[in-house]
């Protein structure tokens, strides 16, 4: 379904990702048939002060996504994550234990 663009909404997302159903910078991405998706979007309000012509356009959605993609395959951030996967294993095999194995 299309619309007539009327209002500019400014939103907030966990980060973006590749899709196959979303269709926002779709032959921009490299991915074949595959668009940009917010992942977990959230309304933070509407934009008066804006025309849909000053939203953000296909080409600045796939630039963000690249840049987080970059920021993710950075060795800082894969550290990060090991870390992170460690202490979540931690956790893991605490909450696997029952009432009765804690004591």
């Amino acid at each position: 379904m299309w619309f007539e663009p009327k209002a500019v909404w400014e939103v907030a997302a966990a980060d973006l990702s590749l899709s196959p159903a979303h269709m926002a910078g779709s032959g921009l991405t490299g991915g074949e048939g595959r668009g940009v998706a917010l992942r977990f979007p959230r309304f933070l309000k509407v934009r008066d002060d804006k025309q849909p012509e000053d939203a953000t356009s296909s080409q600045q959605i796939v630039d963000m996504f690249n840049a987080q993609k970059n920021q993710q395959d950075s060795p800082k951030k894969k550290a990060r994550d090991a870390a992170a996967a460690s202490d979540s294993a931690i956790v893991s095999e605490e909450e696997s234990l029952g009432p009765s194995e804690l004591e």
